[in-house]
């Protein structure tokens, strides 16, 4: 604990002592001083800058509440030693005995510092306790905000933020903040959403200083740091000098194993695949495909690689139930959404799974999932998909970007999809501007409601005024967050958090601990996506809902036509099986 404690304090005052520190309001907070009663205020800050103002405002004898968790103990100890008085106290643990002490200190003329988010949040979330003490006291609430110009967040829920050595640190004090005497409870909460909205102002003109946009929401990414750097328009130099390396090496694999052709005859052979690293929404595209085969009186298949699952490594497997032990969250998802019709193959060598499916004889075209980057395949017609929004993402490679390929690589798709479409309009690029506009087509997602962990549907006018929790693992985040946002503004929910982990992450481990946490952020039940709940050991009995979603094809017909030609005689019952499709369509450059 000594050791602990003292290399905290030493390493703080270190890097403190390089900091450029900017201070600014101080009119205002020479104003603030001269209106109080006492000539004591009190300071509202994010719980995320708490290490920042920790040094910017030693040795004044300002008073801060220290939770009594065992953590606390060594927290409140680097803050004796730097000037600091304690009270011990928390939301959760002895809330109302340091209130009671905040508010003696303040009566004897002492400033009080207040995490009005903590002490787990919500993030950016005013809590009352800073507004209780305002109004017992008579004392003004001065915000202050801390921004750095560089620095990093700590993988922690308020996402603590430490700036480099050296930096710019501007301390902002905004306009004082005062809470009548007589303000009753109903109006506490109307003045909290206007602290709220005060703090929620200077935290975004702070950051534009910086050239930076605030994040308000309370947005705890769990995902790898090149993940998220990954998603940046200026990614750092280092990722960037490592994309380049990745685009020539692509470059050399593309001359050393070009990508042979179709063999032309059946079973038709489409592979669906995307430049980035997921998240356009290959697996419901496949889905949807499937289905509109079997409605035009096709037999097809479906080859997938089943990522971070047990099945099809040494060999190709055929799965047909959800529940099959091993099984991944993209195969669960296929076998749940086409049952028995459609044969899932899982297997780690594509040409091994289309092999089994010829010797099957009973299947007419074959899905490949994700088999644009699949050198050894011969595939008779590409579908690429791009989202809308954003088709090429930062343009980067990974890691600096999540393109697998450069765009040169759409010169193989014979026709291109842009998935989560919110308008009729095309997106325009020179790297598909070789394809007519005849072969570019829109998808669009729909919400088709929410269940329960047990299936059963929920209605979403249930959620009326509750706070809801969004947890997902999957490539695009923001997607499912945007969904939900819209079903939070129709039916009048809150969403308090959001969590993201990485793309097929466990979330098991990560579920029980925000579900700890719900009742102290205000949550009732957790959504997630239909492929993150396929994913858990055990949904059942927990406070849990389903995002149910589905995309859907525009011109689904001209696009099987362009996919499979002469898809009506494929299995049609009026005409015989032709083996070799009409030709005059143009092979993969």
């Amino acid at each position: 604990m000594r050791l602990r404690v003292a290399a905290g304090r030493l390493l703080l005052r270190l890097m403190g002592s390089t900091w450029r520190v900017e201070w600014h309001g101080e009119e205002r907070f020479a104003e603030a001083r001269r209106q109080s009663p006492g000539g004591n205020v009190i300071y509202a800050l994010w719980h995320g800058s708490l290490a920042m103002l920790t040094y910017t405002h030693r040795d004044q004898d300002a008073q801060v509440l220290v939770s009594q968790h065992r953590d606390g103990e060594w927290i409140a100890r680097i803050l004796e030693g730097l000037g600091y008085g304690l009270v011990r106290g928390s939301s959760r643990r002895g809330g109302v005995e340091g209130l009671f002490g905040l508010a003696k200190q303040l009566e004897r003329g002492r400033d009080v510092a207040v995490t009005v988010d903590g002490p787990i949040g919500p993030r950016y979330r005013v809590h009352p306790g800073a507004l209780l003490l305002a109004r017992r006291t008579g004392r003004p609430i001065v915000p202050v905000i801390a921004t750095p110009k560089h620095g990093f967040a700590l993988p922690t829920w308020d996402a603590q933020r430490l700036p480099w050595p050296g930096t710019r640190v501007r301390v902002q004090r905004g306009e004082p903040f005062w809470v009548a005497a007589d303000v009753r409870e109903a109006q506490l909460q109307t003045a909290c959403r206007e602290l709220e909205a005060t703090l929620h102002a200077w935290s975004r003109h702070e950051e534009r200083v910086f050239g930076r946009a605030f994040e308000a929401r309370d947005v705890q990414d769990r995902r790898s740091w090149v993940e998220r750097r990954s998603e940046e328009p200026g990614p750092p130099l280092v990722l960037r000098a490592v994309a380049v390396a990745h685009s020539w090496a692509r470059q050399v694999e593309r001359r050393v194993r070009p990508r042979p052709s179709g063999l032309g005859a059946r079973p038709w052979v489409v592979g669906i695949g995307n430049l980035e690293a997921g998240g356009t929404g290959k697996t419901p595209c496949v889905v949807a495909l499937a289905r509109a085969l079997l409605e035009h009186g096709a037999h097809p298949a479906v080859i997938t690689r089943g990522h971070r699952g047990q099945l099809g490594r040494r060999h190709p497997t055929i799965v047909n139930h959800p529940a099959e032990p091993g099984a991944s969250d993209e195969t669960r998802l296929l076998a749940e959404a086409l049952g028995e019709e459609v044969p899932i193959v899982v297997a780690r060598r594509k040409r091994d799974g289309l092999e089994l499916l010829r010797r099957r004889g009973d299947v007419d075209v074959v899905l490949v999932d994700d088999a644009l980057q699949t050198a050894a395949l011969a595939v008779d017609r590409h579908l690429v998909l791009l989202d809308w929004e954003n088709p090429l993402g930062n343009g980067h490679l990974i890691p600096a970007g999540r393109l697998r390929e450069p765009p040169q690589a759409l010169r193989r798709a014979h026709a291109l999809l842009f998935t989560r479409a919110r308008a009729q309009a095309l997106p325009r690029h020179p790297a598909w501007a070789h394809l007519e506009p005849e072969r570019c087509f829109l998808a669009r997602e729909t919400i088709l409601g929410l269940h329960d962990a047990e299936g059963r549907s929920v209605d979403p006018e249930s959620l009326r005024r509750q706070g809801v929790l969004l947890l997902s693992g999957v490539g695009r985040p923001r997607a499912f967050e945007r969904a939900c946002a819209e079903l939070a503004e129709r039916h009048r929910f809150d969403v308090r958090r959001v969590v993201r982990m990485s793309d097929h992450a466990e979330l098991d481990r990560m579920l029980e601990k925000q579900l700890g946490r719900m009742q102290g952020i205000g949550c009732e039940v957790v959504v997630l996506t239909r492929k993150d709940f396929l994913r858990l050991q055990q949904p059942k009995g927990k406070p849990l809902l389903v995002l149910e979603q589905r995309l859907a094809l525009d011109s689904v017909g001209r696009l099987l036509r362009i996919l499979v030609p002469e898809i009506t005689r494929l299995r049609n019952p009026q005409t015989a099986p032709r083996e070799t499709p009409a030709r005059g369509f143009p092979r993969p450059r």
